[in-house]
């Protein structure tokens, strides 16, 4: 969590928006990162995640708008919520 990088330990970060609502962190511990090749592939697990998570979104919000454009109804969204 960006919000919560520089804040120190038993600080509260700062009210990250979510879609429900927002989301509140205190930092309960603070170590120093390892530097080594564990800490690398976290840090590529993370981004990847990110970068899917972001595509996938953006995606999503693409196909709303094009039906919403062309004011037309997802029936593929229908039948699998009945």
């Amino acid at each position: 969590m960006r919000a919560c990088v520089d804040v120190q330990q038993g600080k509260l970060c700062e009210l990250v928006p979510v879609q429900d609502g927002v989301l509140l962190a205190c930092v309960a511990s603070r170590k120093p990162a390892e530097a080594g090749v564990e800490s690398f592939e976290i840090r590529k697990q993370i981004s990847d995640y990110l970068s899917r998570e972001t595509s996938r979104r953006m995606t999503d919000e693409w196909q709303e708008s094009l039906l919403a454009d062309g004011k037309l109804k997802d029936l593929m969204a229908t039948e699998s919520a009945e």
